[in-house]
């Protein structure tokens, strides 16, 4: 657990931002030669999200993904959640149409996720649309 907290600790601090060192950097440097995994990919997001670095949980996506894991609904969820936590919805929103576009399939969660999103960034009309297009 300390190496899960020492990757979102470095990806957290907002200097990084700020310098040449990016995300998929610090995460090549503390996975190495590791074998990656679905797992390995949600702890990093998660902890991530919790901490409420909506970006570096967006660049740990697509390092995942751009290093052969293939990302699942739990995954997503994680993404929207932690957009949620920001009220980032638009963002939210854009993870929805990727789902779509990649054929993963929402759940509950992942509705829930994305009305808390837009709610949290006032978006009502786009709240109560999710709503309706859970209801199919």
């Amino acid at each position: 657990m300390a190496h899960i907290d020492a990757i979102v600790s470095e990806l957290c601090r907002s200097p990084i931002r700020k310098t040449d060192v990016s995300a998929s950097e610090v995460l090549r440097r503390h996975f190495g030669s590791r074998v990656l995994d679905q797992r390995s990919a949600a702890v990093v997001m998660n902890k991530l999200a919790q901490a409420k670095c909506l970006d570096a949980t967006l660049d740990t996506m697509v390092w995942f993904q751009e290093n052969r894991v293939s990302m699942n609904v739990i995954h997503y969820n994680i993404a929207i959640n932690a957009c949620a936590k920001v009220g980032e919805w638009g963002e939210a929103l854009a993870l929805l149409r990727s789902m779509a576009r990649d054929r993963i399939d929402k759940d509950t969660i992942t509705y829930n996720a994305a009305i808390s999103a837009c709610e949290k960034g006032g978006e009502w009309g786009e709240a109560l649309a999710l709503l309706r297009s859970m209801a199919r």
